[in-house]
């Protein structure tokens, strides 16, 4: 499937997709010199003042329905999340995840050019 899709989308890079995991196990993953982001409708300023220029790799946080529950924003925080929002009304998890993943690469590709 993300082969297929990657194709249709005429993407240079295929996104990885991993099996199920714990928060801590994928925050252990993460580069250092990446920026982690947590998307909140209560949580910091708006998602494109967040974005550090220099940055190449965001990796981007959404919750469930109603959100992240203070534990997680808590261990968030502790690996160094950034809080985040959009200026747009409160969306579905799913909606959500589609509306800022694409204004993250519309940001890339026009700091790009």
């Amino acid at each position: 499937i993300v082969q297929e899709a990657s194709r249709q989308c005429e993407r240079l890079h295929e996104p990885l997709v991993f099996a199920p995991a714990s928060m801590r196990d994928v925050l252990s993953k993460r580069p250092a010199a990446s920026q982690l982001l947590m998307l909140d409708a209560r949580a910091g300023e708006d998602l494109i003042v967040q974005l550090v220029e220099s940055t190449r790799e965001f990796w981007l946080v959404i919750g469930p329905e109603g959100g992240l529950c203070e534990k997680e924003m808590a261990t968030l925080s502790e690996a160094g999340a950034v809080g985040a929002r959009l200026r747009l009304p409160v969306l579905r998890a799913e909606t959500a995840a589609v509306v800022i993943t694409a204004l993250v690469v519309e940001y890339l590709a026009r700091r790009a050019t």
